[in-house]
């Protein structure tokens, strides 16, 4: 039962994920993200989204997980998010 709601819950496409990004970012809410090349999951919040000159678009996240744990990086290109 729990399962299908799970799966409408993730986001897969760029513009879903940005969404989604976008609003944790707005009500300051922690949101799951796993990181494509190094399929890295992690809880945390938005704080800021970067949109830069030639396209590229980079998610700047707190600097810690949702338990308080540092993260190795605090940023990603928005290509390298697999999903939320």
């Amino acid at each position: 039962m729990y399962s299908g709601l799970i799966e409408h819950q993730i986001k897969r496409n760029r513009g879903e994920i940005l969404e989604a990004l976008r609003r944790s970012l707005r009500n300051n809410t922690a949101i799951g993200i796993t990181i494509r090349t190094s399929k890295d999951m992690f809880t945390t919040s938005v704080l800021d989204i970067e949109n830069h000159i030639d396209g590229r678009v980079t998610i700047v996240f707190q600097p810690v997980d949702l338990h308080g744990y540092a993260l190795q990086r605090d940023s990603y290109p928005l290509d390298d998010i697999e999903r939320v």
